[in-house]
């Protein structure tokens, strides 16, 4: 297990998008995942598809204490598009995925509940804003998949499933594959 993991996801607020750093930390202690720096009304429906969308693709529930932080608090809502990015880094922190992937790629989508991914508003603004923070890697939903051509500057991963996801973070080649598109 990985004592800290770190990635990014964007916000849409207006038409802009704004990248988000995703931070998630393990501690010993009673299995759980506490999210911080989403607005109340939203941790409970996001724990609930991490949670499931977790354990419906076949992924172990890790036995510590992980709490995941989005900032800055100052987005004012929370869409659900930070779902795969908020996934990510706990399952990084808990062994799943190598962490040292994480830091330069930015993650968008909504996770259902079976960890299919699902698509979210703002995507090439989030890819735009991406590039522009010099994060040049970005995962999208599938349903997205024509984008990867419009965005030279970026390398665009449309993934289907959370499973997709994990698949594409464990290749050790140098160059990245498209997830499966289901």
């Amino acid at each position: 297990m990985t004592a800290y993991a770190s990635t990014h996801s964007a916000a849409l607020i207006g038409d802009r998008a704004h990248i988000l750093d995703i931070e998630a930390d393990a501690a010993p202690g009673p299995s759980g995942l506490h999210l911080i720096g989403i607005p109340e009304r939203s941790l409970w429906p996001a724990r609930a598809r991490i949670r499931s969308a977790v354990l419906n693709s076949g992924i172990d529930w890790p036995e510590a204490r992980v709490t995941v932080s989005v900032c800055p608090e100052t987005a004012p809502i929370y869409d659900s598009s930070a779902d795969l990015a908020l996934t990510v880094a706990f399952l990084a922190v808990a062994g799943h995925v190598p962490p040292e992937r994480l830091a330069r790629t930015v993650f968008l989508g909504e996770l259902g509940l079976n960890g299919g991914i699902r698509p979210v508003r703002g995507v090439l603004p989030a890819i735009d804003a991406a590039v522009q923070a010099g994060l040049t890697t970005v995962v999208i939903p599938a349903f997205f998949s024509e984008i990867t051509t419009r965005v030279p500057e970026a390398t665009v991963i449309p993934a289907a499933t959370l499973t997709d996801v994990l698949a594409w973070l464990h290749r050790t080649d140098s160059q990245p594959e498209e997830p499966a598109d289901d």
